[in-house]
């Protein structure tokens, strides 16, 4: 158990307050712009090296993961949208075939599970999520790496304005 929580508190989702206990760690600014610092090059890279070497059944894959966020975004399913959003994301990095960079961002999910836990699913986040998510599919259907990167960076951008925005306002002391 001991370990386990050492694990948790090494990756900031919990915290050791010294003869108080341990509570799960609060989500700061700060924490949600160095996720989204180490997303942003990781990720972006990870849609260059699709739009290289993904197969055409991972294309298709994509491209049916990118129809099922249409569709649930607009039958108005935000939780779905959302998931398949996540999944999107996973495929892009799985496609590279580098175990370190599949598993570092597998810790970094971690932490964005809570972030995306708290995230404000309005029909405007739907549709630019699913409109930014196609630009990335089509820029790697396209074989361009370079659009692929950009499209990705331009959404993390986005995703990373929106989370401090709405999960972190500022306050008026």
């Amino acid at each position: 158990m001991r370990e386990a929580l050492a694990r948790l508190e090494q990756e900031k989702l919990v915290r050791t307050v010294t003869e108080r206990g341990t509570f799960v760690a609060e989500v700061t600014p700060n924490d949600i712009i160095e996720i989204y610092q180490i997303r942003e090059p990781l990720e972006s890279y990870a849609a260059g090296v699709c739009a290289e070497r993904m197969s055409e059944d991972g294309l298709r894959e994509l491209k049916s993961i990118v129809q099922q966020m249409h569709d649930s975004a607009t039958a108005g399913y935000a939780h779905e949208t959302f998931e398949t959003e996540v999944s999107l994301h996973r495929t892009v990095v799985r496609a590279t075939q580098n175990g370190r960079m599949v598993g570092f961002l597998g810790t970094l999910d971690d932490q964005m599970h809570r972030i995306r836990s708290m995230w404000p699913r309005t029909p405007r986040w739907l549709d630019g999520a699913v409109q930014e998510h196609e630009e990335i599919v089509r820029s790697i259907a396209s074989r361009d790496p370079d659009a692929a990167e950009r499209a990705m960076r331009k959404h993390l951008r986005s995703s990373c304005d929106h989370a401090t925005r709405f999960l972190m306002p500022t306050r008026s002391d």
